[in-house]
C-alpha cells in the first residue's frame, strides 16, 4: 500500500503470531482501516499498527494522529450507508464490522476530535 511521505508508519507485530482466518477478507478490513487513517491525516502524522495476544484472542490496533471523530457520529460509524466523507459510500466500516464478526471477532473505535482515532480489532486465536 502506498503511504504518503508525510505519514510516518510504525508497526509492532510479533513474528510468531498466527490466526486462522480468511486472509483476503481480513486484508480488506485492514486496508480500509489504514486508508481511512491516512485520509484522516491530510497534513501528515503518525500511523501505528500493533498486534498482541490477549486472553485467548489477538488485538490488532490501527491508530492515527489525524482529525479524530466527532462524538455525535461515533455510534453511526459502522452503520451501512453512513459516511462523513464527501465521496464516501458509507460501506467501508460497515463491511469491516461484518467481516470481523464473521470471524467471531469485534471491532471498536476510540477517538477524540482533533486527537486522532484508534480502531481495535479483536479476533479469537
Amino acid at each position: 500500500m502506498k503511504v504518503p511521505r508525510k505519514v510516518q508508519v510504525t508497526t509492532d507485530i510479533p513474528d510468531d503470531l498466527s490466526l486462522y482466518l480468511d486472509r483476503r477478507l481480513m486484508q480488506r478490513v485492514f486496508t480500509n482501516l489504514i486508508l481511512n487513517a491516512i485520509q484522516a491525516m491530510p497534513e501528515g502524522g503518525r500511523l501505528t499498527i500493533c498486534a498482541a495476544p490477549s486472553d485467548g484472542a489477538v488485538l490488532v490496533t490501527v491508530e492515527d494522529t489525524g482529525v479524530g471523530i466527532r462524538e455525535d457520529i461515533k455510534d453511526k460509524l459502522f452503520s451501512p450507508l453512513f459516511t462523513n466523507k464527501a465521496k464516501g459510500t458509507g460501506l467501508g466500516l460497515a463491511v469491516c464490522k461484518r467481516i470481523v464478526e464473521l470471524h467471531d471477532g469485534t471491532i471498536t473505535v476510540e477517538s477524540e476530535e482533533g486527537r486522532g482515532a484508534r480502531f481495535v480489532v479483536k479476533l479469537p486465536s
